[in-house]
């Protein structure tokens, strides 16, 4: 260190003041960035110390008042949708650092999110991974294109950023990296001489659990992708010194279980609410909305079991809907199922051959044709 090096204030006396009381409820994000209220020029750096104890003192309540609580509780909702959302809860093994090379007051820094100051990793961190995961194990171009895209195309899963878990835990945690050889690795000895003395360097990283999320409009795929990730968390890991054992993850198994249960009560609730709008319905669009949701369904072909028992349903309904509904809503009926745009649009094998003259014809006469050929 130069002689001349002198401690510098960073803050004005005034903030200073209020940044040495006890915060409620502070801006992580914030401290990490503009906490620090002082330059020491001795390479102790006890002003350095004291801001990561005090970030590292900052606890998440589960208390229905925390504001990020709320905020994450809000994202748990609104992923609950097992038919689009696939997640998973991992546990950090030991410690893990993001975003370490972000500017910020600390020198080395740690992504949080912007507005609740809270660890994230970033989607596209996550997606870039599980990207290099997927290439490392030998996955085909034609799968990484569908989950990742390329230039030209983007891929069908969005991978959203994931969130920590607020557990009434800790989120940040002081560390200490140790430099042996500043001289050598700054080039300054050709060869390390064990002569150094070495260089404590004071550092934040984080620990506890993870919030992942990929969403995709095909179920297999979002289920495939969040496989893919949990392997990728567990065996390749995220985030900085991936090699010193940083950065690796297990399954929160309290958490996995308490996030199946509330996505199973959602799912009844969803399904609950759906049964009662279809009861509240008229009956010739009740009609047509359960065989909505039937095409949108699994794929049939003309010669399964299923898919037969399955279209002499459907062909009855059709006779049915002739028999007992007035003209006006026979044609409803007629418009919503056309046989081209819909029914075959929805199942394309489903229809072929002797049925597509069958159903056609009686589609002519829910629209009033005279001539049903």
């Amino acid at each position: 260190m130069s002689e001349t090096a002198k401690d510098v204030d960073l803050m004005r006396p005034s903030l200073q003041e209020i940044f040495s009381g006890s915060l409620k409820n502070p801006h992580a994000g914030l401290l990490l960035q503009r906490g620090l209220k002082k330059y020491d020029a001795a390479s102790e750096k006890p002003t350095k110390s004291d801001l990561i104890k005090k970030i590292s003192a900052i606890q998440i309540s589960t208390d229905e008042k925390n504001l990020y609580y709320k905020a994450y509780q809000r994202w748990q909702n609104i992923t609950s949708d097992e038919q689009r959302f696939a997640v998973t809860a991992a546990k950090i093994v030991g410690r893990l650092y993001t975003g370490l090379s972000s500017a910020g007051a600390l020198e080395t820094g740690l992504t949080t999110h912007h507005t609740y100051g809270m660890l994230m990793l970033a989607g596209s961190s996550v997606k870039g991974a599980v990207a290099s995961y997927a290439e490392k194990v030998g996955l085909p171009e034609n799968v990484r294109q569908i989950l990742f895209g390329d230039e030209d195309n983007a891929g069908a899963v969005v991978w959203h950023d994931a969130w920590w878990i607020p557990n009434d835990n800790k989120p940040f945690v002081g560390e200490i990296i140790t430099t042996h050889h500043q001289d050598y690795y700054n080039g300054k000895q050709e060869h390390a001489d064990e002569m150094e003395n070495p260089i404590p360097n004071q550092q934040i990283a984080c620990q506890g659990s993870f919030y992942f999320v990929v969403e995709c409009d095909n179920t297999a795929w979002a289920n495939f992708a969040n496989q893919l990730l949990f392997e990728m968390l567990q065996n390749q890991g995220m985030g900085s010194k991936t090699a010193s054992g940083y950065g690796y993850f297990t399954l929160d198994e309290s958490e996995q279980n308490r996030f199946n249960a509330q996505r199973e009560e959602q799912a009844k609730k969803r399904a609950e609410e759906e049964t009662a709008a279809l009861a509240a319905m008229p009956e010739h669009e009740r009609l047509v909305a359960e065989w909505l949701e039937t095409l949108d369904g699994k794929k049939y072909t003309a010669s399964d079991t299923e898919g037969s028992k399955k279209y002499v349903a459907f062909k009855s309904a059709l006779e049915k809907a002739h028999a007992d509904f007035d003209l006006k809503q026979q044609k409803w009926i007629a418009e919503k199922l056309a046989f081209k745009s819909v029914l075959q649009a929805k199942q394309p094998k489903w229809f072929e051959g002797k049925r597509e003259k069958e159903i056609k014809a009686l589609l002519a006469k829910l629209r009033g044709e005279k001539n049903n050929s």
